[in-house]
């Protein structure tokens, strides 16, 4: 194994490390952090002080100041934060175009937002019940069927 391979093992062992202690030690909670100086934004961990989540943190990209807001939840749409990594594609996507041509690419149908597995589970459930009564009447049509009197004489003595 490369002495720089054991390094950056051992490097990130202790961050882990680390990062497990400072939850053990102190409560934290996952805030958005906007910086208005340099424009980025962040999703990160804050510190709670004396039970409340801090106004500013430090900027990650340039030390200043920025504003800790309570992370948004969008559920009901698709987000509008690009590029991100979609685990379900395994591709980097870069808008939400790039998103629809690779599904469509895959032959995949998009869903975005809520999405009703129940109502999902009972169209299949009346499929499913409408195909069996469909088999059933085929079944009771030739079991009934004037043609196939002769095969049904023979199947019951037997003789097939």
């Amino acid at each position: 194994m490369s002495q720089s391979l054991t390094v950056t093992r051992h490097v990130e062992r202790s961050r882990i490390n680390e990062s497990n202690e400072r939850q053990a030690e102190k409560s934290y909670v996952w805030r958005d952090i906007r910086c208005d100086e340099c424009g980025s934004e962040d999703i990160e961990d804050v510190d709670l002080v004396d039970g409340d989540v801090p106004k500013t943190a430090p900027c990650a990209n340039c030390g200043k100041a920025a504003k800790v807001l309570p992370i948004t939840v969008n559920i009901d749409r698709f987000s509008e934060r690009f590029p991100y990594y979609d685990r379900g594609l395994g591709v980097m996507l870069q808008s939400k175009q790039h998103r629809k041509d690779i599904c469509r690419e895959r032959g995949l149908t998009p869903v975005d937002g809520d999405w009703d597995i129940e109502r999902e589970y009972s169209k299949w459930d009346t499929q499913n019940d409408k195909e069996e009564k469909e088999y059933a009447d085929y079944c009771e049509r030739l079991d009934t069927h004037p043609g196939f009197r002769e095969y049904r004489r023979k199947q019951d003595l037997g003789i097939l």
